[in-house]
């Protein structure tokens, strides 16, 4: 479950309290030792940090197998900078070859997409694109990157 609270001294203890009436009724338990929490613009405070033995201080959380951050200017570099130098590199190899065919790009970019495990990225970041509300800008610019360098193998 990923939340966001308003005012998360007053929500957060709301919020557990709802979920364990929840588990009650139907058998959901919280995983604490799994639960964590990213703040953004927000510290607990040393009661709620008391109460609830969660790990606050994360700079980062691993959703769906992309990591959020606190800083979203680092989403790019935590997440593809060092994958878009590998993908770069492997795409380069091929770049020389004129008798690189479209069913051996097709081949390289899934092979690509399983070698750096980008298949769930990859569905997750449709997302973005139909929200406007969320707007990766170097994500995007990525994307649109590499479609530009395969390009040339299309034809």
């Amino acid at each position: 479950i990923v939340t966001y609270l308003k005012n998360p001294d007053s929500t957060f203890p709301k919020l557990l309290s709802g979920l364990d009436n929840f588990g009650q009724k139907y058998g959901y338990k919280l995983n604490i030792n799994k639960t964590q929490v990213l703040c953004v613009n927000y510290t607990p405070s040393s009661s709620i940090r008391q109460k609830y033995k969660l790990k606050w201080d994360l700079g980062n959380i691993k959703y769906l197998g992309v990591f959020i951050t606190q800083d979203l200017n680092k989403l790019y570099e935590i997440n593809y900078h060092k994958i878009n130098n590998n993908i770069q590199k492997d795409l380069s190899k091929h770049q020389e070859d004129d008798n690189f065919t479209v069913s051996e790009t097709l081949k390289t970019w899934t092979d690509i997409v399983r070698k750096y495990k980008l298949e769930g990225d990859c569905r997750l970041l449709l997302w973005p694109l139909q929200t406007t509300l969320f707007r990766p800008g170097q994500i995007d610019k990525t994307f649109t990157t590499w479609t530009e360098v395969l390009q040339p193998y299309a034809h």
